[in-house]
Order: C-alpha cells, then structure tokens, then sequence
C-alpha cells in the first residue's frame, strides 16, 4: 500500500510539474506572443505611419503632377499665342513692307512724272542795277574825251544798267547724293553792262582826221588844237561766267539757290590807258526762282564779281542786282 502511495504521491508530483513546466511554457509563450503581437502592433503602426505618408506624398506628387500638367497647358496656350502673334507680326510686318514697296514704287512714279513734267534745264534773261566798285575817271579814254568846261572828270558815276542771258543746266538732283531735293547746276551767262556815258568833252581833230586826246599834244603832231567839237564816250563791260550754282528744294514753286564761287571773264570798253581789256573774275551770287506757270519762272539774284587784277589802274569789280525770267527746258 505504501508503495502505491509513493507511486501515486510521485505520480502527483510528476503531474505537478509537468503541469508547472507545461504552465511555465505556456506562460512563456503566451509573453512571447504578447511580445510578438506588441512588435506586431509596433510595426503595423509603422507600416501605416509610413503608408500614410506615402500616401500624403504620392498626393503630393499628384498634386504637382496635376500642377505642372496645367503650368504646361498654360506654357503650351502661352506658345501658341506667341507663335500665333509671331506670325500676324510676320504677316504685317510683310504687309507693312510689300506697302512700303509699294509706296516707294508709286513715289519714285510720281517722282519720275513730276520730273518729266518739270523741265530740269532753264534759259533765262535777266536785268537790272549795276555798280562798280570804283569810277574809272580820270583815265585817258573816258576823260580826255569827255570832260566839262571846267576840266573836272564827267565820267566818274559808278552805276548803270545791265542785260544779259544764261542757261542752267542739271547735273545732280542730290547734290552728288549728298542732300535730298537739292540740285547742282552748271549756270553759263553772260551780260552786258552800260556804265556812263557823257557829252561835252574837248575833241582837236586836225587836218587829216586824226583824233587828238589833248590840245598840247595836237600841236606837238601839227593838228589844229582848236578846232573842237563834242563827243560821248560810252563805259561798258562784258562779262561771260561759268558757275556752279546748288538749287535747293527741288520740287517746289520756290527754290533759292547760291552760287559759291564761279569763274567770270570781264572786257572793258573803252580799254585802260596801257590798251589792256580783258581781266578773270570770281563770281559770287544767291537768288531764288519761282514758278509763276507750268515751266515758266521769275526770280531775283544779286552778284558780285570780284576781278583778280587791276587792269593796269582801272579796277573792273562790280556789284549787280536784278530780276529775270526763265524757261524750263
């Protein structure tokens, strides 16, 4: 009996721990396992922290997909806008230029019938007031035959009369492309001046019609000093000037124009006491012209011919001031 009662006593205490291992390794796993599920519950709350902020990233990608698709819907619209204008520019700036074409086409036309209505050339008779610069009294050929009772000088008066003719002749419309509406002309004149003209001087003429200048020196030649009787003595000047003259706005009814410096040749009558005539010149002038009908024109100039030399004492330099009529050609 006893020995059962051990056996069943070892039994129980067999049991017992077997029970106590088997609550042991539950009580093990069931710590293990809360400790898994803790992980568990730790990681899944990870896993969702980070989904979401995949989440809220990926809403934030598409945001900004969704913003950078209307920014280049915008961009897109913006370029077709530009290139839109970028063609009308192209197309009126086209425009603009075939009309300005166009325009230069119709002004050079109208140009070229404006120049073919104005004649470029002109023909022209001028006159009008002359003075001379200084008298020419006191010289053989226009006092000896022409002095008062008194023996005073008459031909001493400087002014006069002039007529005269000329052609302007058209080189440049541009001034050699220097200025717009601006002409160089080649002028060609020349004109004839009546200085003074007096009776009343002492004339000896002897016996075989020689004329005498002085009494003293028809008696020296064996004339008859006293046999006298009236005579003029007419002073005149020719004067023939090549000039280039600037014409400026062309096109117009009235046009001013100067003549810078031009080459004049002036003759003298009667001639100096040493027989000298002929003298160079500079002439200088400005004047205007203006179209009074079609191709006919009226206009003022005045000149001054400044004579290089002194023709053996008579000083042949002279102002001039006067009108003219042209014709254009």
């Amino acid at each position: 009996m006893k020995a059962i009662t051990l056996v069943k006593k070892s039994t129980c205490v067999a049991a017992t721990v077997t029970i106590t291992a088997v609550a042991m390794d539950l009580s093990a796993t069931a710590e293990a396992s809360e400790t898994v599920t803790a992980a568990a519950a730790s990681s899944t709350a990870s896993l969702e922290v980070r989904l979401r902020e995949m989440e809220t990233a990926w809403k934030q990608m598409e945001a900004d997909r969704r913003r950078m698709e209307t920014q280049m819907q915008d961009l897109r619209a913006e370029l077709a806008k530009v290139k839109a204008e970028a063609e009308t520019q192209t197309q009126f700036q086209a425009q603009a230029a075939a009309e300005r074409d166009a325009a230069k086409q119709a002004a050079l036309t109208q140009e070229r019938a404006a120049d073919d209505k104005e004649k470029k050339h002109m023909v022209f008779f001028r006159g009008g007031y002359p003075a001379m610069v200084n008298s020419r009294a006191n010289q053989l050929y226009t006092d000896a035959y022409a002095r008062d009772n008194n023996r005073r000088p008459q031909n001493k008066e400087r002014d006069g009369v002039y007529f005269g003719a000329g052609v302007d002749l058209s080189v440049s419309d541009d001034l050699f492309g220097l200025m717009d509406e601006t002409e160089f002309m080649a002028e060609l004149m020349f004109d004839w001046k009546r200085w003074d003209s007096h009776d009343g001087g002492f004339t000896a003429i002897g016996d075989r019609g020689a004329i005498s200048a002085v009494p003293y020196m028809a008696a020296e030649l064996g004339l008859n000093p006293y046999r006298r009787h009236l005579r003029g003595v007419t002073l005149s000047q020719w004067t023939i000037s090549a000039s280039p003259k600037i014409k400026f706005f062309k096109g117009s009814d009235f046009r001013p124009w100067i003549i810078p410096a031009g080459m004049a040749f002036n003759i003298i009558s009667p001639p100096s006491d040493s027989n000298t005539f002929v003298a160079p010149g500079v002439m200088f002038g400005l004047g205007f012209d203006y179209r009074i009908w079609d191709n006919l024109f009226f206009g003022m100039d005045g000149r001054y011919d400044w004579v290089a030399n002194e023709m053996d004492g008579v000083k042949a330099s002279y102002y001039q001031v006067g009108g003219f009529i042209g014709a254009g050609f």
